[in-house]
């Protein structure tokens, strides 16, 4: 198996999801944060692929309830708070901001 690889990405714009979808580490991870938690919601295309391709999508939880989207985040993006996301860096060999 790979390294396991986390990518933390802030801005709304899926350019993000696509880098992440073309790379093809074994164990990756995408964690949402800030502006970013708008790319969880059940109409975006990329965060559908990534789920389908087994891919872990976690959204920060806080973010998400300041911004009201509760009831349009696709139900299998994992909703985190702060000290979990600290957890998930630990967790992973690497760290790629986007």
């Amino acid at each position: 198996m790979g390294k396991k690889i986390v990518y933390f990405i802030t801005s709304q714009d899926k350019t993000g999801l696509e880098l992440v979808l073309e790379n093809k580490e074994d164990d990756k991870t995408i964690c949402l944060l800030q502006n970013a938690v708008y790319l969880a919601n059940k109409t975006v295309k990329e965060t559908s692929d990534a789920l389908n391709q087994g891919i872990k999508v976690i959204a920060c939880k806080d973010d998400v309830n300041i911004r009201g989207l509760n009831k349009v985040v696709f139900d299998n993006v994992e909703l985190k708070d702060y000290g979990e996301l600290i957890d998930i860096v630990l967790a992973n060999d690497s760290i790629i901001n986007i």
